[in-house]
């Protein structure tokens, strides 16, 4: 007789164990949106006046926008709200439901912003303000605007 061992017999996962590895995907894809976020919200634009005689770079007007820390905000929120609403689910198929769509909602968060402050960022009419003067305005929450 040999000293061969029979093979350990397999053991059924825990039941928090999907849920468990959803949540920490729902946090690596939360990160990754927030950081896809802090790149894409990021743009500069330089406006000078039309006078065509003596025109300086010292008169034109820098335009930089950068992400905007609600955005940010927004999407901790929804993790929690998420991450809390998975929680007192008492269906394992719910709970895996509920973090599916907060993963998606975050997703649309950072992706959606990004869209709307980079359009609205290079929409902005900027010629006439630094002609004229005036004022100009810009969807605060998805992106933050400095001159």
């Amino acid at each position: 007789m040999t000293g061969t061992t029979a093979p350990p017999a397999a053991t059924a996962a825990p039941p928090w164990t999907t849920p468990l590895l959803r949540t920490r995907g729902l946090l690596i894809s939360g990160t990754l949106a927030a950081v896809v976020y802090g790149v894409l919200a990021n743009a500069y634009r330089t406006a000078c006046p039309t006078q065509s005689a003596g025109v300086t770079t010292a008169q034109c007007e820098q335009f930089v926008m950068t992400p905007s820390p609600i955005v940010f905000f927004a999407m901790v929120v929804a993790l929690l709200v998420g991450v809390g609403r998975a929680a007192r689910r008492s269906e394992p198929r719910a709970v895996l439901r509920t973090l599916d769509r907060t993963g998606s909602v975050i997703i649309a968060i950072a992706l959606g912003s990004a869209a709307i402050a980079q359009v609205w960022f290079w929409l902005l009419p900027l010629q006439p303000w630094v002609d004229h003067g005036g004022s100009l305005w810009f969807p605060f929450p998805f992106g933050a605007v400095s001159f």
